[in-house]
C-alpha cells in the first residue's frame, strides 16, 4: 500500500500575564498544539487542537476539505485539500 499525503504539526508559544497574582509581575507561559493530516492514501484526515491552559484560553477549529462548507471542531475524513482555521479566545 502506497502511503501519500501531508502531515503536520504546529506549536505556538506565548507568554501572558498571569491575572492571579495582583501587584505581581508573574507570567504565564502557554502552549497552544496543532496537529493535522491530509492524507490521500486512506480516509484520516484529522485535525486536533489543544492549550496547556485551558481555564485561559477557549480554543476551537473549522476545517473543510475542498470547496465544501466549514465544520466547526471536526474534520472531514476524506476529501482534499485540508482548510483549517483556528480560533483563540482569551476567558476573562
Amino acid at each position: 500500500m502506497l502511503l501519500a499525503g501531508s502531515e503536520g504539526t504546529a506549536t505556538y508559544q506565548a507568554v501572558v500575564p498571569d491575572t492571579n497574582e495582583e501587584g505581581n509581575n508573574s507570567t504565564i507561559n502557554v502552549t497552544f498544539l496543532v496537529r493535522f493530516c491530509d492524507s490521500y492514501s486512506a480516509d484520516n484526515n484529522y485535525c486536533y487542537f489543544s492549550t496547556s491552559h485551558p481555564e485561559l484560553f477557549a480554543i476551537s477549529f473549522e476545517a473543510k476539505t475542498g470547496d465544501g462548507s466549514w465544520n466547526k471542531n471536526y474534520c472531514p475524513e476524506s476529501g482534499h485539500p485540508v482548510f483549517l482555521r483556528l480560533f483563540i479566545k482569551s476567558i476573562s
